[in-house]
Parts: structure tokens; sequence; C-alpha cells
């Protein structure tokens, strides 16, 4: 309060305090619209034989062990993530903290970048064969378009990648197949 404001009464004044800790009822299922993509993309994972992964798991009701993350909330969150230009599990986990989306995925459950990583890693030649099945129902539905896309640096006409002088992690031009994905 500047001095050319001070009266002879006090005022009372409601300070915003960020500090605080608050307590919130969210409806899980308000947190993204109907059309949203990530509904799309639960729906369609949970359509596809995911019986590899639930065989792997190794916890089960008879012989106990800590429960195991569905695969297919583990599957739909990369394929989400990707669907949004995310590669990284820490970036995926820090999502699922605050974006609608990663939230209405995971039903406000915590997944941790380990999990994810390892999941990744773990089942890479399951969730390759998954991702082509994926990539090409996402594409006959035309959610996406599959064409060639640079990585980084400059690229010619075709989509080939090719290095720039500033590019030192390049060693030489290689092509590189990336979907694109449609928004909006």
């Amino acid at each position: 309060m500047s001095e050319e404001n001070i009266t002879d009464k006090q005022p009372l004044i409601r300070y915003v305090n960020r500090q605080q800790m608050s307590w919130r009822a969210v409806d899980v299922e308000k947190l993204v619209s109907d059309d949203h993509p990530a509904r799309a993309i639960w729906t369609l994972i949970g359509r596809l034989d995911l019986s590899p992964f639930y065989q792997a798991i190794e916890s089960s009701v008879e012989e106990g062990g800590r429960p195991a993350f569905d695969p297919q909330l583990l599957i739909s969150l990369w394929v989400y993530a990707y669907s949004q230009g995310i590669g990284s599990a820490r970036e995926v986990a820090r999502r699922c903290e605050y974006d609608p989306a990663f939230q209405w995925l995971t039903g406000l459950t915590e997944v941790n970048y380990h999990t994810l990583a390892d999941f990744r890693v773990e089942k890479q030649q399951e969730l390759d064969e998954l991702f082509t099945q994926v990539l090409a129902a996402l594409s006959k539905e035309g959610l996406i378009t599959l064409k060639r896309r640079p990585v980084h640096g400059a690229s010619n006409k075709s989509g080939w990648k090719v290095r720039s002088k500033s590019c030192r992690s390049c060693r030489h031009a290689r092509p590189e197949k990336r979907p694109s994905v449609r928004r909006g």
C-alpha cells in the first residue's frame, strides 16, 4: 500500500496464498471431451490383441505380488504421447501430473517414468508390431497420414534427412519415416 493511499482505518484484504495445498473433486470423465483423441486411442488399443502383454505379467491372484499396470494403459499412454510429439518417459510422467488427456488415460493414477521406460524397453519387439497395427488402423481411419518427415536439419523434397553444417550428431544422411498426425 502506498503512502498516499493510507487512511486512518486499516482495510481488510484477502491476500493470495499460492503455497497452500487444496483438495478438489475431479470428475475424470469430464477431463476430456467425448471426441478427444485420447479416448479414440484408448478404444483402439482396447480392440487389439494384447494377450502377449497380459500373459507376461508375473503377479497373480494365486501367487500374489504387486499389481501390474494395465498394458492397455501403458500402450495408450505411449501412443498418445507419440501422437503429441513426446518420446521421453520423464515427459510422459510429467504430463500425467497436469495434462487433462494424460490424467484421463491414467484415471489420475501416478505412473512413474521408470515404469514407462522399462515397459518400452522390455516390450520393444511386441510394441513395434503393435505400433505397426496402430499406425495402419489410424491411417485407415484417416486420423494420421504416413509420410516422410525430417527429424532435424534441412531436408530435400523427398523428405530425406540431410545433414546440416550445424548438426554434429549426424554422420550421414539417412531416411527417416515419422507419422504425421492430423490434429483438430
